[in-house]
């Protein structure tokens, strides 16, 4: 059997970017529709405009979001990444997703 050290791990490079504060209200924010950086910078208040553009540069090299036409938009990856997070919640709401909607039993919010 094969052993994984923490940088190496495939899970680990998925969930490491998700540990920003900022990364998954971005994340859950485009799945909603596409964004410019000002309206972001709006729909996410209180974040700040650097990092904004640092939260969007990491989701780009990460491949969940791409610009297109001016606006940034959640990739095939970001959904799949958003829909793997849902699976794994055990109760209609959890307390880490409760306030963005996209737990099992949320029939607002983003549509995953």
């Amino acid at each position: 059997m094969e052993r994984y050290h923490a940088a190496d791990c495939p899970v680990n490079a998925i969930v490491q970017p998700l540990k920003s504060k900022w990364m998954f209200p971005l994340l859950v924010r485009l799945a909603r529709g596409p964004g410019r950086f000002l309206f972001l910078k709006k729909s996410l208040s209180p974040i700040t405009s650097k990092t904004l553009a640092s939260s969007l540069r990491k989701a780009y090299e990460h491949g969940f979001v791409a610009k297109q036409k001016g606006a940034y938009v959640l990739t095939e990856t970001g959904r799949h990444l958003l829909h793997g997070v849902k699976s794994l919640s055990s109760s209609d709401v959890c307390s880490s997703c409760a306030g963005y909607a996209i737990c099992r039993s949320s029939d607002k919010g983003a549509v995953l």
